[in-house]
């Protein structure tokens, strides 16, 4: 910055003496020359300076940034990847869950065939033994009844 102020002042005094170019000698206006070309090259090394500080302030500057992109980037990728974990997660324990539920329904169909068969196998026994207790109760009804006509 004292670069800068000192620039302008000299600055300053080379434009009020290039106004009074006119009336200087030739030796006056090689000596201004010189000092002008020596501020011109003040000038041009202070602006590179400045314009080389300015590049590598916006390099870090782009280069956090893209360090913050990229840190972002990652976050949400190891979310998203954390998120379809937990879903295939979900997917694998439902499907588990089916298939222990489908077992327990298969158990429970058979076991009801099962039951049935049991019950309709009784049921038949039952229908047998009635019609053989009926069948001797005609049987002896009917011989009760020759017996009581003879």
């Amino acid at each position: 910055e004292s670069f800068e102020n000192e620039f302008c002042s000299a600055q300053m005094i080379y434009e009020e003496k290039i106004r009074n170019i006119s009336t200087a000698h030739s030796g006056d206006v090689q000596t201004l020359m010189l000092e002008l070309n020596e501020n011109h090259e003040k000038a041009i090394k202070y602006l590179r300076t400045e314009m080389d500080q300015r590049y590598d302030e916006m390099c870090t500057d782009l280069n956090e940034a893209n360090d913050r992109l990229r840190l972002d980037y990652e976050n949400q990728l190891e979310d998203l990847r954390n998120e379809l974990s937990r879903l295939i997660s979900s997917k694998d324990m439902a499907l588990e869950e089916c298939r222990s539920k489908d077992i327990e329904l298969e158990r429970l169909r058979q076991f009801h065939i099962d039951t049935l068969a049991s019950e309709r196998a009784e049921f038949d026994d039952e229908v047998q033994k009635l019609k053989e207790s009926s069948i001797r109760e005609r049987d002896t009804i009917l011989s009760k009844l020759r017996e009581s006509h003879a």
